[in-house]
């Protein structure tokens, strides 16, 4: 499809450019002509690099490396170079003759198939020669400039990329292989400076453009032969000091297919001969139509590459870190890099620590693989203490297997064990006698426990139980003394040692020694553990025995409740000298986060024995409110714009009386914008302990209308003329938000008449067509029997000077008004056309009727095109009515000013 309009379009308005006078078109192409007959001819020299070979029957270790790659015209082979498959051949054009200022085309082609194999798939950058690790050398800088120079540009001269295009052929499974190829390409250094390999690289120019334009949507594989091209514009710069004439280096790779990516014996490396060809395709002046982007002008070249300097590497033995684990480790995980390509074939020796390879074959116990990591589990329940050794082999397609050296003892596994120091690991303590026991350590392995820390921790006890470790004097040994502290709490305390290493890995083990502890009288507290600020008449009772429910203080003891430490928001709410007590809580914000503890303590009547026990209670909520009636987002239009919703806030907590406050906001991303704007709503609603809860509206305004279009009239031309806008037209076009294009596409011809279905796309996505008879006045239909289904740009048969010729000579079908921007803020462009000559009056009412003013009052003539503006003024949101008269016709329209 062609561009009709080639509108420089601004926020809010659109301007139209007036055509040109043919007389200045022809000096410029006077001039132009004058130039290229006093300049040299352009002209261009295709290199490849070569970086080294080896003599025939001689191994890779003999080959003799040149660095940085040597630029040559002559074909390449394996006594001059030597290549990876996915490695690219580096190329150089040398573009010479140029004129300073100027924009150039140039056409490089590759032969992606030759002999029913892939050769060079895609193009890269110039420096893609890596991996090298296959040769027992680094790899060779690639240097357009150097080795040989090029004369009249320095060495050490900067150059400018162009990001390589994106690769658009083959069908879709083939092209999802090239481009998932391409991306996998890393970065690189050239020349001593950052680029990357998906680059193209130019000196003393810069590349504006670059397509390719073959071989397009189509199966690769049904060719024996097939070549892709590649489009490049550039243009010059001044000339170079010194010279009178300019001179461009444009330097590029072309990617070795690979058997990764095209299977084993899909790549031209299984075939003899020189497959991998590169050529220049055709080089030529651009110019601003591009008439000549598929030019094959200035002759051609051809740089071929053979088979035998292409090698497919052997996958390289993945560096592996040894591990050592505890036993209680579930899975032992080694990560490594991993080959396209390869599989990995795992196995384990030596094997002591009862392990296995995740996912294995239950008969060979061989793990295969294409991916990292392998991981070493349990064969049964857990590890056990010991090692083993990893055996791998690694197999690729067109390469001999290889057995790495095997990874001994790449896993150990260690196992701690301990027991805690007692006789029957059940210990006595009568209150009566005394509160306090001694604990160690009985036996520990591996080593001593002069290798292992300690820490005793208390596992169970009692309700109400209170205990505590002290004498830790000799934490090496595993040392320590119990302590009962509540000597009513009757009961089993089990507690327990955990000892671990000291050094890596840093196992460990534990041991329980359960102790029973008898004598005293237990006192036990039951009672909420949170409440909410504001909850009233929380109960706390006595429970003896700990089954949940109250029970009555024992005989001969009085009991006394009171509140243990500071209670900034509780206060006692009746008796405190019963089996219960009620506590209420402020409902206040400054309550949050606060706590109390209610303390029982029982006395004997003689006052021989004292017990007491506490409840701490947080005054907390960690709840937030529940936001009711939030809306979903939605997309609309600037007049349908919906009030805010009305949300309300519950919450778990009471709050005195007093209703959540639900808080609105409002932000937008463009204020007023009736065709871009993003209107953030937000409700927020917080508690008395400042939990906050909110929900979010996006409402997008969006251009929601289609844009207008109408086609200029049917109209009878000669065959040269048909896509001439001075003499079949163009559509008037319009829209509120702006137009992004317009494009013709032309049926087939038939008794020498075609439809030209004109296309508006605005810049929303949305769009409208119309369709034009054109009727060929000398029989040419033979020569055009191809053009049905095409766009006019691609038969090149429209001109392009896009809308300049298009407005001054369209003659619509019918009175025609536009007005933009709608909306608007306060200037107003209209654009009107009529079909008759006579008085035009274009006047502005308000939605009463009132008229508000005349923006045009004058004569027209048939098929002119009028652009005036209006000033209106200023109201926080209005609509106006526009209305055109010529004679006895009339077109009107509303228009909506934002504030």
């Amino acid at each position: 499809m062609d561009t009709i309009f080639n509108n420089r379009q601004h926020v809010g308005r659109r301007i139209f450019w007036p055509c040109w006078p043919f007389s200045v078109l022809a000096l410029l192409l006077l001039n132009l002509f004058s130039f290229q007959a006093f300049s040299q001819q352009p002209s261009y020299n295709l290199d490849q690099g070569e970086n080294g070979g080896k003599p025939s029957s001689k191994p890779i270790s003999a080959i003799a490396r040149v660095d940085p790659v040597h630029w040559t015209n002559n074909n390449l082979g394996g006594t001059g170079s030597h290549f990876n498959e996915s490695h690219s051949v580096p190329y150089r054009v040398t573009c010479e003759n140029l004129a300073e200022n100027t924009s150039y085309v140039i056409r490089i082609g590759f032969d992606v198939r030759d002999g029913s194999k892939y050769a060079l798939d895609y193009i890269t950058g110039p420096q893609n020669l890596s991996p090298h690790g296959f040769f027992p050398h680094a790899e060779e800088a690639v240097k357009p400039l150097e080795n040989p120079t090029v004369a009249g540009i320095p060495t050490n001269a900067a150059f400018n990329t162009f990001p390589i295009p994106a690769i658009n052929y083959g069908n879709a499974a083939q092209n999802a292989i090239l481009t998932g190829s391409f991306n996998a390409l890393a970065a690189q250094t050239l020349a001593g400076a950052i680029g990357t390999k998906k680059q193209l690289v130019i000196y003393n120019g810069t590349i504006t453009f670059a397509q390719y334009q073959a071989p397009g949507v189509v199966d690769l594989a049904a060719f024996a032969h097939l070549e892709a091209v590649m489009l490049v514009r550039f243009t010059t710069g001044a000339f170079i000091a010194g010279s009178n004439n300019e001179k461009v280096v444009i330097a590029w790779g072309g990617h070795i297919a690979s058997s990764v990516d095209w299977g084993p014996g899909g790549s031209a490396s299984s075939i003899n001969g020189s497959p991998y060809h590169t050529r220049i395709k055709g080089f030529a002046l651009d110019n601003a139509q591009h008439t000549n982007d598929f030019t094959e002008d200035g002759g051609s070249s051809d740089r071929s590459l053979k088979t035998d300097a292409v090698f497919v590497a052997p996958p390289l033995c993945p560096t592996l870190t040894a591990q050592t684990v505890c036993i209680e480790t579930t899975s032992i995980v080694f990560p490594y890099t991993t080959e396209a390509g390869v599989t990995y074939k795992w196995s384990l020796s030596n094997n002591t620590a009862g392990a296995k390879i995740q996912g294995e074959d239950p008969v060979t116990h061989v793990f295969t693989t294409t991916t990292s990591p392998v991981t070493i589990v349990p064969s049964g329940s857990s590890f056990t203490g010991g090692s083993f050794t990893l055996n791998l082999t690694m197999s690729r397609a067109g390469t001999a297997d290889i057995t790495c050296s095997a990874y001994t003892n790449i896993g150990t596994v260690v196992n701690v064990t301990v027991d805690a120091q007692d006789a029957d690991n059940t210990l006595q303590i009568n209150l009566n006698n005394t509160t306090s026991t001694l604990l160690g350590i009985q036996s520990i392995s591996p080593g001593t426990t002069a290798n292992y820390s300690f820490q005793w921790k208390l596992v169970s006890s009692p309700f109400g139980g209170n205990s505590s470790f002290t004498n830790l004097n000799s934490p090496a040994a595993g040392n320590a003394t119990f302590n009962i502290l509540s000597p009513f709490a009757q009961g089993d305390y089990v507690v327990r040692v955990i000892a671990t290493q000291l050094a890596a890995p840093f196992c460990k083990d534990s041991s329980d020694v359960t102790i029973v502890v008898s004598g005293g009288v237990d006192c036990i507290v039951k009672g909420p553990s949170t409440v909410c600020p504001g909850a009233q008449d929380n109960v706390y009772f006595y429970d003896s025995n700990n089954d949940g429910f109250e029970d009555p203080i024992p005989a001969d003891f009085n009991a006394a409740w009171t509140f243990d430490g500071t209670h900034p928001s509780a206060e006692f709410d009746g008796s405190t000298t019963g089996s219960s007590v009620k506590v209420d809580v402020a409902a206040l914000g400054s309550s949050c986060g606060t706590s109390y503890t209610v303390k029982l303590t029982l006395t004997s009547k003689q006052g021989s024995t004292t017990n007491n026990c506490s409840k701490t209670t947080s005054v907390v909520d960690e709840t937030k409110p529940v936001l009711s009636g939030c809306p979903g987002d939605i997309t609309v239009d600037f007049c349908n714009i919906p009030a805010p919703a009305a949300v309300t806030a519950t919450d778990n907590c009471p709050t005195g009386g007093t209703p959540l406050i639900v808080v609105f906001t409002e932000t937008q991303s463009n204020q007023g914008n009736g065709c871009s704007n993003t209107i953030t709503r937000k409700w927020e609603a917080t508690d008395l302990c400042g939990n906050k809860e909110s929900c979010t509206q996006v409402i997008t305004v969006a251009d929601q209308d289609d844009p207008l279009i109408t086609c200029p009239p049917n109209v009878s031309v000669k065959c040269a003329d048909k896509s001439d806008p001075s003499k079949v037209g163009a559509p008037f076009v319009s829209d509120n938000c702006g137009i992004k294009s317009v494009t013709s596409v032309d049926g087939p011809v038939s008794n020498n008449q075609f439809i030209r279905t004109w296309t508006v796309e605005d810049n929303a996505g949305h769009t409208a067509s119309c369709q034009q008879t054109i009727t060929l006045l000398d029989n040419c239909a033979q020569t055009l029997t191809g053009a049905s289904g095409q766009t006019s740009g691609a038969v090149a048969t429209t001109t392009t000077d896009k809308a300049a010729i298009a407005e001054k000579k369209a003659i619509a079908s019918d009175l025609q008004v536009v007005a933009h921007p709608n909306p608007f803020t306060s200037t107003i462009s209209f654009r009107f056309s009529s079909p008759v000559s006579g008085r035009a009056i274009l006047e502005v009412y308000n939605t009463l009727g009132q008229k508000l003013g005349i923006v045009y009052d004058g004569a027209i003539k048939a098929g002119d095109v009028k652009y005036v503006q209006y000033e209106a003024k200023k109201t926080s949101k209005a609509t106006l009515i526009y209305k055109l008269r010529v004679n006895d016709q009339s077109a009107n329209g509303k228009i909506v000013q934002m504030k």
